[in-house]
Order: structure tokens, then C-alpha cells, then sequence
């Protein structure tokens, strides 16, 4: 994949999957929003702290 243009800030949900039950799963956090080249914003894009450890994901609305 190859990060493209900040696009803003995306909110990443908190998340608990490892089924056991316990909370101690990651918080909800916010963090840099990046296009994907290729790759419609309005499905996929690009998020971390900066361009280098950004990571795809889908956008839920």
C-alpha cells in the first residue's frame, strides 16, 4: 500500500476481541486519517501517527 495525503483525524474505536470476557482491550483513541493511493477515501483509508506506521482500515460511517 502507499500512504497518500493527510486527509484529518479518524477515531478508532475501542476494542476488546479477545472473547474472554475482560476488559482490557485498547481504548478509543484519535489519530492521523491518510489516503491510500488507488483506494477510494469513502472506503478504505489509511490511519496512525504519522505516514510511516499508518495502517488500512475500513470506514464505517
Amino acid at each position: 500500500m502507499t500512504v497518500g495525503e493527510r486527509l484529518g483525524t479518524a477515531t478508532v474505536e475501542a476494542c476488546d476481541d479477545t472473547g474472554d470476557g475482560v476488559d482490557n482491550g485498547s481504548a478509543e483513541r484519535r489519530t492521523g486519517a491518510y489516503a491510500i493511493e488507488g483506494v477510494d477515501p469513502a472506503e478504505s483509508v489509511a490511519v496512525g501517527d504519522t505516514p510511516a506506521d499508518a495502517a488500512p482500515m475500513a470506514v464505517h460511517r
